[in-house]
Order: C-alpha cells, then structure tokens, then sequence
C-alpha cells in the first residue's frame, strides 16, 4: 500500500481511494495501479478495511510534468569555418544540453555534424564536429551507451546565404533507443 513510482499508487484489493474529491471503488488484484497522468499535487487518501475493522494512509504525491515527451532537439552548437574545434563559448551550451539530457534517462544522444561543400574534407569536417561534441559529452559523465552519431550532413553553400553559422553546426536530438 506505498507509492511504487511517481506516477502511480498501488492499493489493495477493495479499498477505497479518495483521490481529488472522487471516490474510486476498486475490486482490482493487488498490482492494479491508478495513473496519475496530469502534472500537480494529489492529495490521496488510502483507506483499507476489511472484517478486522479499518485503516486508512494519507499521502501527497506529486506529479512532475515528463520534460522529455516534449524535449527531442537540445541547443545546436557552431563551428568556424573549416575548423572541427569546440570554441570555449560553445561548451557551455554542452553543459546545458548534458544536464538537460540527464533528466531524460530512458534517451540517448544522436549527434549529426554539419559543414558546407566549400569547406576542406566537408564529410570529414562533419565527422570531426560530431565527434569533438561527444568526446565533450562524454568527458562530462555521458555513458558511451547514451550516445552516438547520426552522420555527416554537408550542405551546399549557396542556399545559405543568410544563414552561414547554420551550416557549420552540430546539432543533438533526443531518442528512445531503437528508433
């Protein structure tokens, strides 16, 4: 009769819950969960009886909102040209991304580097960008399990014309394994 996870509380067969001024009868074998699906507090109220008499429990139960139903892309960072190295100001931006990804357990990283067709090696280039971003990531405490590279992705330079920091880019999306 205690919380089994967050997001669910388990009861015992025909109790009664009380659970946001609504009476919930249940007939249910013992792992019969209640979901609570919706971000907030619950107020839950667990009462038991039986021929013996009665016992109720009394429990807050708070709900966080999955942050990574919503979060697929983390913050892109950018790359001079023709240069595969990681600027200062950059990292920070991967520390940003490493925390947020650590609250996504169940995701891996998928990092795919960017270079345009005018850059030396541009498949390379790309290569060398996604791997500088994972070795960074993994240097901060990623398991090598949660990451990998998507690929190179080269672009031609004339259809960016307004956007040349895009090109030059490695960007991170968040998955469930096996997608």
């Amino acid at each position: 009769m205690a919380a089994t996870h967050a997001r669910h509380l388990s009861w015992h067969p025909f109790a009664r819950v009380h659970l946001l001024d609504r009476w919930v009868w249940s007939g249910y074998p013992a792992s019969h969960q209640i979901a609570l699906v919706r971000p907030g507090t619950y107020n839950v109220r667990l009462t038991v009886s039986n021929a013996a008499g009665e016992d109720s429990l009394r429990r807050t139960v708070r709900v966080r909102e999955d942050v990574c139903r919503a979060l697929t892309a983390l913050a892109s960072v950018y790359f001079r040209y023709q240069s595969p190295e990681l600027a200062l100001e950059m990292r920070e931006i991967l520390r940003e991304n490493f925390a947020a990804a650590s609250r996504c357990p169940d995701r891996i990283l998928v990092i795919s580097g960017h270079a345009f067709d005018n850059e030396r090696n541009s498949e390379e280039l790309a290569m060398e960008r996604a791997s500088a971003v994972m070795q960074y990531y993994l240097n901060l405490g990623l398991a090598s399990k949660k990451v990998r590279v998507g690929g190179a992705i080269v672009h031609q330079r004339e259809s960016w014309d307004n956007e040349v920091w895009r090109g030059r880019r490695v960007s991170t999306e968040l998955e469930r394994p096996g997608n």
